[in-house]
């Protein structure tokens, strides 16, 4: 992925941890250039029709669906026809991290971007869920926060499609580690194997079967 389009300003989220914004565009704009960021985001399209590139998809979003964007997927929204209203939620879900198990095994496969959903919903739990936290402007903090917990589950529940866990192989863990740690550099296959001792079919073969990804 290329730092060209990571969205380096940082959010206020206040006493929630959540940041909600409520946006009307005219026909034939832009509603957000390309870019990518480690927040999770939720658009809920309330009139209008939004196209959106989602990481390799091209998708129309209509009044009433929800579009789930996962932290570290590029995305790029722009209007039709007609004028879009939309909602947006955003949070960083490692504020959300605790000691508990599922908490421990899910979130941060959220946040590292090993948690694959659907990119489009119309669910009616999940979508009741976004508007009971974006409509109430007066809920405590403690509320919303709750309701987080509650959206994370039917987020999990109703349009999870992949899970990606932590690879156990140690030595694959040390390459994902170091990836993560030279995000900011160009890496190829060539400087891995160079770096850990594997030549590039074994590098290639190992990594594919531990974490299911090229």
């Amino acid at each position: 992925m290329e730092n060209t389009f990571w969205e380096p300003n940082p959010v206020h989220y206040g006493m929630s941890a959540t940041k909600i914004l409520h946006f009307s565009i005219q026909p034939h704009e832009e509603c957000f250039r390309l870019h990518w960021h480690d927040r999770m985001e939720l658009l809920y399209i309330k009139s209008g029709k939004i196209y959106i590139e989602h990481g390799t998809d091209f998708l129309m979003a209509s009044a009433g669906e929800l579009i789930i964007i996962p932290p570290k997927t590029l995305h790029k929204g722009y209007t039709l026809d007609d004028v879009v209203e939309y909602d947006v939620l955003m949070f960083d879900v490692r504020h959300f991290y605790n000691e508990t198990e599922i908490c421990k095994k899910l979130l941060p496969a959220i946040f590292d971007g090993k948690a694959v959903f659907k990119p489009l919903t119309s669910n009616s739990k999940t979508i009741n869920c976004i508007e009971s936290i974006c409509e109430v402007s007066n809920q405590g903090a403690l509320e919303t926060i709750s309701k987080i917990y509650q959206l994370l589950n039917l987020l999990c529940t109703n349009e999870l499609l992949e899970l990606h866990v932590q690879p156990k192989n140690a030595a694959v863990k040390r390459i994902i580690d170091y990836l993560e740690e030279n995000a900011s550099q160009e890496i190829n296959v060539a400087m891995l194997c160079e770096e850990f001792g594997y030549t590039a079919a074994h590098l290639c073969r190992k990594f594919k079967k531990i974490t299911g990804l090229t």
